[in-house]
């Protein structure tokens, strides 16, 4: 796909775009869209849309172990994100987000596109 993260399922939104949702940890987390016009076969930069970031440290270190990759995961406190078309053509967004990984909420976001 070429993004950087871990993307949720493709929905189609009209007959020339397909629009995924993914969570970026490579620093501060955040939840993003892309957009496609070739069927999910390139999902250009150009049109990436930040949905969600908080104000948190870098949720990801170096991993040594299977232990530690497990360890990595139970901290996180943003992510899954997936996206539905809605009747009217816009797209809902929902995500999981909080300061701690024991203090998060589910969150949306409508997309008018």
């Amino acid at each position: 796909t070429g993004i950087t993260g871990q993307p949720a399922r493709m929905v189609m939104v009209d007959d020339k775009r397909w629009i995924m949702v993914y969570v970026d940890r490579t620093s501060t987390p955040a939840i993003h869209a892309r957009f496609s016009t070739d069927g999910g076969k390139s999902w250009p930069q150009s049109n990436d849309i930040l949905i969600h970031q908080r104000r948190l440290r870098n949720q990801t270190w170096s991993k040594g172990s299977m232990q530690d990759a497990w360890a990595e995961m139970n901290a996180f406190s943003i992510g899954l994100p997936d996206a539905t078309r809605l009747p009217n053509g816009d797209a809902l967004a929902v995500f999981y987000s909080g300061d701690h990984a024991d203090a998060t909420d589910i969150q949306w976001v409508r997309l008018r596109l």
